[in-house]
């Protein structure tokens, strides 16, 4: 991508936030909730049927492995898709959603609020 390895960086963070503040923009707008996982959850290293973890998975080269406790075979990626969307919904569960969601000046940010601009706009 680019030569210099932190620009590098730099732009794929840059990218990432600009991809999850439209993620986030969909989501308000199809009465949808985004909730971020820990960075440091171990998606990959926990079975998601018995919740054996497994710490040899921390190699990438690992693409397929059986569980030490039941044995059961099972494929990485797909693996760690199911822990993390049963964490996100262990973190909704937990913490809530809320009913009426504000921006950082406190005026209403739902998708009704939304539509309605557009409308009242003439771009609809």
């Amino acid at each position: 991508m680019v030569k210099n390895h932190k620009l590098a960086l730099s732009i794929n963070d840059a990218s990432w936030s600009k991809f999850v503040a439209m993620l986030k923009y969909k989501a308000t707008w199809h009465d949808r909730v985004v909730q971020k996982v820990g960075t440091f959850f171990p998606s990959s290293q926990i079975y998601n049927s018995c919740q054996a973890i497994n710490p040899l998975v921390k190699d990438l080269k690992l693409r397929e492995w059986s569980c030490p406790t039941c044995n059961s075979y099972n494929l990485r990626d797909k693996n760690a898709a199911l822990n993390i969307l049963s964490e996100g919904k262990r973190l909704l569960t937990a913490v809530g959603t809320p009913e009426v969601i504000k921006n950082a000046c406190g005026e209403l940010v739902s998708p009704g609020v939304i539509q309605a601009e557009i409308v009242e706009a003439g771009i609809a």
